[in-house]
């Protein structure tokens, strides 16, 4: 596909296009970036603890149970810590 004879100028054309194009799709998949963004770091924090109970012959269910509800603990200790902070701070 040649938009001009110049082949520099036709290259040139292209590829602006192109990161146009790109920076759109890139732009409407950004909320999706931040949830397997989030999931990896998440996976590669508690990976180690979800191996050690594994060799401690803990069943693959209870540990990824209990990997979760260490994650929860974490989430709602912030949460209670933090909102009261914000508050004060508000005020």
């Amino acid at each position: 596909m040649e938009f001009v004879k110049d082949k520099r100028l036709n290259f040139i054309i292209s590829m602006a296009i192109g990161l146009v194009i790109l920076f759109y799709v890139l732009s409407k998949l950004q909320l999706l970036f931040i949830y397997f963004g989030t999931a990896l770091m998440l996976a590669y924090f508690f990976d180690p603890l979800y191996i050690y109970l594994i060799h401690k012959r803990i069943p693959s269910a209870l540990a990824i149970i209990i990997v979760f509800g260490i994650i929860i603990a974490l989430l709602i200790l912030t949460i209670f810590f933090l909102i009261p902070s914000v508050i004060n701070q508000l005020n």
